[in-house]
């Protein structure tokens, strides 16, 4: 039997989030620190221009992210359908505190959790996979969705045919292209202060000198 694992994004997020709550403080002085000692030997323009090259590699890397997931979310309408039972139906509740938060608060995040499995040519394989892609649900849409998967139930899985460890319940981005939009926004914004950082600050210097 092959066992889905939990997907590498949500591992690291967790564990930058822990890491953070604790060392944000220090984080933040160090940063400075190194930002000042750079200016200091090779002027803030380089260090500013050089920022600016890290947002837009940044930007640009979350902008090819988007479109390859985009890209294998439509190519997943036509992968192959298979019976599958489903096994486990919950939503997940993640709550997160960060300084960032305005005013001290937290945020809540809703994973409808799916756990089904499905036999491809005499193999049986596991996923929690519902979109290829992982997007944030309201809590209603959370609740419909563990709805329309009950413990004990049966669906349809489409199931890459070139990896059938690959399998979602309902291919494509149907009704959730707007929310996975997001991270392109995100991703063009990063590109775009790159872009404007990179080649407005020598511009500014002169004006200022």
């Amino acid at each position: 039997m092959s066992m889905a694992p939990e997907t590498l994004a949500s591992r690291l997020s967790q564990m930058f989030w822990k890491v953070w709550e604790k060392t944000y403080v220090l984080i933040f002085f160090a940063f400075v620190g190194l930002n000042i000692l750079a200016a200091y030997r090779y002027g803030w323009i380089a260090v500013v221009r050089y920022w600016g090259c890290g947002f837009a590699l940044v930007g640009l890397s979350v902008l090819a992210w988007t479109w390859r997931g985009v890209r294998r979310a439509e190519a997943s309408r036509g992968w192959l359908p298979v019976e599958a039972r489903i096994l486990s139906s919950r939503i997940e509740e993640k709550r997160e505190s960060s300084s960032g938060v305005q005013y001290g608060g937290q945020i809540t995040y809703y994973y409808p959790q799916v756990l089904y499995e499905y036999d491809v040519q005499g193999l049986t394989y596991q996923s929690t996979r519902i979109l290829f892609v992982n997007v944030n649900y309201s809590h209603a849409d959370a609740e419909a969705t563990v709805a329309r998967y009950p413990a004990g139930g049966k669906a349809n899985a489409f199931v890459d045919p070139e990896n059938p460890r690959i399998a979602v319940l309902e291919p494509g981005l149907e009704g959730k292209k707007g929310k996975y939009a997001i991270a392109g926004i995100v991703g063009a914004v990063f590109t775009a202060i790159g872009a404007g950082m990179w080649y407005l600050t020598p511009a500014v210097a002169r004006w200022m000198s």
